[in-house]
């Protein structure tokens, strides 16, 4: 559990709401929780509902976990409780208390800088590069960054509440896939920074399109400080909307263009890292060009992005180079690992047609297409667009490896793929589950597997978990 510290008057300035029958708790409150299955002594219980769960049902939980202080809704208050051994704070709505906790407590951290990262692809990866450069400038223990896929409406309060007065820079993810999700949870952070890595189809089936997607992930900048910085690329569609909503603040783009405030280039790479050039328009035109352990374009691009939120805090260049340099990506995302032989790309945290694309030419840079097979999965919430991004994936992906196994995993994978001129060794499968015996048996006669799916597929069942060798 978190250690934060808030009396009974914080929580009344921080939230609206009242106690119970008139009965606040008389000690400090020692810490903000909601899982009934952590130790909760002393601490500020806010049972928050979702869409699968009501907490407000394991309230006696909280209570024998050790709560000092109930938060519930006051619907539920009204229905359900007369009496409680513990204090009951009532609120209209426990998410929105929970988040106003959040941005009270982050607004006592005057010392922290704040970076805020979103886009449609490599959000991920841009965070964990962020963190790597922070952690050269300032050193490890003095950083913060998001911790596991924590990037919603109850993780970003969530990594708030676990930032002590120690940390001095502080990176948050924020994901989204419905309208709405941002602006809150970017007004509960209160950025310094705020960063959009890209803008393409992604969510479509709540998002609509490239337009929404823009006008969602552009809420970003809604708790943006007003002397703070906004970073975008120089070039992505919906670019001049994204310009438009910048306007009032301080603003630095990146990407591959001359013209842009960081520009990077990629000059190639393989299995085991690459080489970029990052050149400083905005400072003064410098360029450094570097080794690094991440690889292909589309990650140069990323590093180009953290450098301009590097430089946002006023981060020295040559801690920017270091941090680059020393950046590795955790999980699922271009996990290399050598099973029997045969070395296993895992890149199935998550999938978007872009993603897609920027994943198949990477490969296409060394592998040789006898070599290797292709895992494939259904990309999800492309709404309309399904048919036809899965089918440009496909016929990308084909005309890259006419001669490589494919295995193609979900019934997206399938319907676009039916209608097309398959290479000879391509299977179809429903599942990870049903592909993983075949996917076993191919891999035994490849140099490479490279996997990739959205989340929900769950691609990583098929790899031979009991045979590594690393």
């Amino acid at each position: 559990m978190n250690s934060v510290r808030f009396s009974t008057t914080d929580i009344e300035t921080a939230v609206k709401g009242e106690w119970l029958n008139g009965i606040c708790p008389e000690k400090q409150i020692c810490g903000i929780t909601t899982d009934t299955r952590n130790d909760c002594s002393d601490a500020f219980f806010v049972a928050l509902k979702g869409e699968f769960f009501d907490a407000h049902n394991f309230l006696d939980k909280a209570i024998a976990a050790g709560s000092a202080v109930l938060c519930v809704n006051r619907s539920f208050a009204l229905e359900n409780l007369t009496e409680l051994p513990i204090p009951v704070f009532l609120v209209e709505d426990t998410l929105l208390a929970y988040q106003a906790l959040a941005k009270y407590y982050r607004q006592s951290l005057s010392e922290l800088q704040v970076a805020a990262v979103t886009g449609s692809m490599g959000k991920t990866s841009c965070k964990e590069i962020i963190k790597s450069i922070f952690a050269e400038a300032a050193g490890y223990d003095y950083v913060y960054a998001t911790r596991n896929n924590t990037n919603n409406q109850v993780g970003v309060p969530q990594n708030i509440f676990n930032l002590t007065k120690k940390h001095q820079l502080c990176v948050l993810e924020m994901g989204t896939n419905h309208f709405g999700e941002i602006e809150p949870i970017s007004k509960t952070a209160e950025p310094d920074v705020a960063v959009i890595t890209a803008i393409a189809p992604c969510h479509l089936e709540f998002l609509r399109d490239l337009k929404g997607v823009a006008e969602e992930k552009s809420k970003i900048f809604s708790g943006l400080k007003s002397t703070g910085t906004a970073i975008i690329p120089y070039s992505c569609p919906q670019n001049v909307f994204l310009r438009k909503k910048v306007e009032k603040f301080r603003v630095l783009t990146f990407g591959y263009d001359p013209a842009a405030d960081v520009q990077s280039e990629y000059l190639g790479g393989g299995l085991n890292g690459s080489r970029i050039r990052v050149t400083f328009n905005s400072l003064n035109g410098e360029s450094f060009e570097l080794k690094w352990q991440l690889s292909g374009a589309h990650q140069a691009l990323n590093a180009a992005a953290a450098v301009a939120v590097a430089l946002a805090m006023g981060i020295s260049p040559k801690h920017i180079i270091e941090g680059l340099k020393k950046c590795v990506l955790p999980g699922m995302r271009m996990k290399i690992e050598s099973i029997n032989g045969t070395n296993w790309i895992n890149d199935a945290y998550n999938a978007s047609p872009d993603s897609m694309v920027a994943a198949i030419d990477w490969l296409a840079e060394f592998s040789n297409a006898e070599d290797l097979l292709l895992v494939l999965g259904d990309m999800l919430e492309l709404g309309d667009r399904t048919a036809a991004e899965h089918t440009r994936i496909l016929n990308h992906a084909f005309a890259k490896f006419p001669q490589a196994a494919f295995c193609l995993i979900g019934r997206q994978m399938y319907n676009s793929g039916c209608n097309l001129d398959l290479p000879e060794n391509t299977f179809f499968f429903n599942d990870s589950e049903a592909a993983s015996p075949t996917i076993k048996c191919l891999s035994q006669d490849r140099n490479s597997v490279f996997l990739k799916a959205s989340r929900g597929m769950k691609l990583e069942k098929v790899l031979p978990e009991n045979e590594k060798t690393q």
